[in-house]
């Protein structure tokens, strides 16, 4: 990722804190939602959509810094009683992002119109469910 994108994704990160992923476009655009980033590709020669979660973003600042500790350290030659790199996200919070935008697309396929940004994962789940069961009974009916 080039390094003025990685800036625009950390200050957009840093105002908009629930937000857990964001989508790139290779002309260097970013979209809070994966199909809107594909929509905006469609029309670009290269059509690389490129997810970055906060996890991702906070996990390559503390593997930076605790590499520079870690040089730092070997030059002062002072190597005991480091820390190991913790993993600041748990995989739960990156697949809840994967999970979500999943959902999404869906949700899109069945309703064709994107749910509304605030709903839940739960909710997504249980209207994909709802509109899979009618249209089960359409199917079924309609024989």
């Amino acid at each position: 990722m080039k390094t003025e994108n990685l800036e625009r994704v950390k200050e957009f990160f840093e105002k908009n804190t629930e937000t857990k992923a964001v989508y790139l476009t290779s002309d260097g655009n970013m979209f809070k939602a994966e199909h809107y980033a594909s929509n905006w590709a469609i029309g670009l020669s290269d059509k690389a959509v490129t997810p970055v979660t906060r996890a991702s973003i906070l996990r390559s600042e503390t593997i930076t810094k605790a590499l520079a500790n870690k040089v730092a350290a070997g030059l002062n030659g002072d190597t005991e009683g480091q820390n190991p790199i913790a993993p600041v996200a748990t995989k739960s919070e990156l697949s809840e992002a994967d999970e979500k935008a999943e959902l999404v697309k869906r949700y899109i396929e069945l309703y064709d119109k994107k749910p509304n940004h605030l709903t839940g994962i739960e909710k997504l789940k249980l209207k994909i469910a709802e509109k899979e069961a009618e249209s089960k009974l359409a199917k079924g009916s309609g024989k």
